[in-house]
């Protein structure tokens, strides 16, 4: 079974989430995906297939999620890539 890497986790996703302001509400509380580290997050997140993965489908591509804007398309194809092992 392919799994997204913790290696491209910390340098890419996890950035990334930092910086669009998920982190606040997806912290470990009652809001899942928590996206505070690699070991916290689901593996139901990490793994295809990308057509029913929350992360990818949850929102449309840089529409509103919860006043902050969701993943854009660039945003998502990363994601894909990461889950995929890319």
């Amino acid at each position: 079974m392919t799994v997204g890497s913790q290696a491209v986790f910390d340098a890419t996703i996890k950035p990334m989430v930092m910086t669009k302001g998920c982190v606040p509400c997806h912290n470990g509380g009652i809001q899942q995906p928590n996206f505070t580290t690699y070991q916290t997050l689901d593996i139901k997140y990490k793994v295809p297939p990308t057509a029913t993965n929350k992360l990818l489908t949850e929102a449309a591509d840089g529409a509103l999620h919860n006043a902050v804007m969701y993943f854009t398309t660039a945003e998502k194809a990363m994601i894909t890539s990461w889950i995929m092992g890319k």
